[in-house]
């Protein structure tokens, strides 16, 4: 969004500060000229301005707040931060400089000094419009949607039909699953605003997820064409996009990475994945695993991951469900409805889940956060968490956990016999599904170790999820030790309870084994599970455009030409053993 326009930059700075020495005049007229040359996309002659009116006007609050937002927009935050301190220091109560000031925070996702900068602003003058957007942004950055769509609300109230609020509007609705509401909000702001790119980037999010690929793809060459440097709709156009050589895509990303002090860490972050993607179609594996590295290697800094404490909770849970555990205590909800699709990420559980979504009697519900929430909310008397409050959790609170789960699942498709739940990170919680839903079927979706951790590696996951993809050897360990948990309910889940598939088979011959998964969950054949590509459904993973497509056999020994590279994998032992 759009945060720092000159407003009252031409104002007499003696007509506002009376006692103020110097040359104020041209050091006003330098700043009016300077503020021109900002908006024209012309920063280094702003900035030159910008230091000659400080120089000249050395008080001049406005002059350092535009020299600051100029530095900002070339991205040399740490020089920008400093002229934001300096102008609020001279001035603490300019909103220009406040919200510009909120915007560079955010833009380096120092989230609790955007709110702290933008909710001042909105306390001294909270009938700018520009305030409230601004705020709404900072809080869907922070997740509080809600506190977002009041933002907006206000942003609305006080100028009706403002693009950038609607698009925000959209971005809320869309994070809460409600896409059609998201079109129509992205919708209305390209009608307020048809140049406005990160609508259309926004929009054609929406449309992938909803298979319209080509309406996507259009989308997000619009937002490229419109804002050359907005990185995010690079990354979403080179997801649908199949380079080839002499490319001008490929060459405008280049051209826009070749400059990482004039772009955000998360903008190089999004050009790296997208230059990795460019690089693997044209088959130049050296140049993809090199952007790769250091897409991942800047995010890795980004997020926090604690390795032991993640290991060392799934050693726990093979300790707690033992075999005895699991037999004594089978009592829980047993309803035929949930249908657990687990495994790694990238191993192939959106293709499962949209063969058998493809029957008419099932309702692929997609990753929902309700097992890991169930489990984030247990604890014993004693006040231990999950899972070493297990044993001494009884019978009734058991079934009280599975009919909460089933009523989740229920309230999204109360008329489907089977309701898949596929989020692949519920490996790690099928001893407690077993318990609370004796009835529950599962379905472990498996794909070559070293296929699927490459292809982890290869991608940039939403919102922060994942942390362990990041580097090589977590992410080895990470699957070794997910390996080692599906060992372990192998031999601890009541027998037939769980179904494998092995990615490369089904990708061979799908008829087989979209009989095996449909008898699995009880449900009889039906052809359109071998059309599951023409099925309509939002699907919202990174495998959104494959599932759109007839099976296809090139993600099959999809590492292979990067194993030199691959060597913390290697020595974590992921390649020792050929499926989970």
């Amino acid at each position: 969004m759009k945060v720092g326009k000159s407003s009252d930059e031409g104002v007499s700075e003696r007509g506002r500060h009376p006692g103020r020495k110097g040359r104020p005049d041209s050091a006003a007229r330098l700043r009016k000229e300077a503020a021109r040359h900002r908006e024209a996309g012309r920063l280094e002659e702003a900035i030159d301005l910008y230091r000659r009116a400080v120089a000249l006007a050395p008080n001049d609050a406005r002059a350092h707040g535009g020299l600051a937002t100029a530095l900002r927009d070339l991205r040399r935050f740490a020089e920008a931060d400093a002229c934001y301190r300096q102008a609020l220091a001279l001035d603490p109560l300019d909103t220009w400089t406040l919200n510009n000031a909120a915007q560079s925070a955010r833009w380096q996702r120092r989230l609790d000094e955007a709110l702290a900068l933008v909710t001042q602003s909105a306390i001294i003058n909270p009938r700018n419009h520009e305030t409230f957007t601004l705020l709404a942004a900072v809080e869907v950055a922070r997740r509080e949607f809600a506190r977002a769509t009041a933002a907006c609300a206000r942003a609305l109230e006080l100028h009706p039909g403002q693009a950038e609020a609607l698009n925000i509007l959209g971005r809320i609705a869309y994070e809460e699953g409600r896409n059609d509401e998201a079109i129509t909000h992205y919708r209305e702001a390209l009608a307020r605003d048809p140049k406005l790119a990160a609508a259309h980037n926004n929009l054609g999010s929406v449309l992938r997820e909803r298979g319209e690929i080509e309406a996507a793809r259009s989308a997000f060459r619009t937002a490229i064409e419109l804002e050359p440097r907005l990185a995010i709709a690079f990354l979403n156009f080179a997801d649908l996009h199949r380079f080839a050589p002499g490319d001008a895509v490929l060459a405008a990303m280049e051209e826009l990475a070749g400059n990482p002090a004039a772009l955000t860490e998360s903008e190089q972050i999004w050009l790296a994945f997208a230059l990795g993607k460019a690089y693997a179609d044209l088959g130049d594996h050296a140049h993809s695993f090199q952007h790769l590295l250091l897409g991942n290697n800047l995010k890795r800094q980004q997020i926090f991951y604690d390795e032991s404490a993640t290991l060392a909770h799934f050693e726990r849970i093979r300790a707690v469900f033992t075999k005895e555990r699991m037999a004594e205590r089978s009592r829980g909800e047993g309803s035929p409805t949930p249908v657990l699709i687990v495994g790694m990420p990238r191993s192939g559980t959106t293709l499962v889940e949209q063969i058998l979504a493809s029957h008419p009697k099932v309702f692929g519900a997609g990753e929902l956060p309700d097992l890991p929430t169930l489990t984030a909310n247990l604890r014993d008397g004693g006040g231990a968490d999950y899972p070493d409050c297990i044993a001494a959790i009884d019978r009734a609170e058991l079934r009280a956990c599975g009919e909460a789960y089933v009523d989740g699942l229920r309230r999204r498709a109360p008329d489907a016999a089977c309701i898949t739940d596929k989020l692949p990170a519920n490996f790690a919680n099928l001893g407690l599904a077993c318990l609370a839903v004796p009835n529950v079927r599962i379905v472990h979706v498996r794909r070559d170790p070293l296929d699927t951790c490459l292809s982890c590696f290869s991608k940039l996951f939403a919102q922060d999820q994942l942390h362990f993809a990041y580097d090589l050897a977590e992410l080895g360990r990470y699957y070794r030790a997910y390996a080692r948990l599906m060992e372990h309910w192998r031999t601890v889940l009541p027998p037939g309870r769980m179904l494998e598939l092995q990615y490369e088979e089904v990708v061979a011959d799908p008829k087989p084994h979209a009989r095996r998964l449909l008898a699995h969950c009880g449900l009889e054949w039906d052809a359109a599970c071998l059309r599951f590509h023409e099925t309509r459904r939002p699907v919202r993973t990174l495998s959104a455009v494959q599932v759109r497509e007839p099976l296809f056999r090139r993600s099959i020994g999809r590492a292979r030409p990067y194993k030199e590279w691959l060597g913390p994998l290697l020595e974590a032992g992921v390649a020792a053993e050929p499926t989970a």
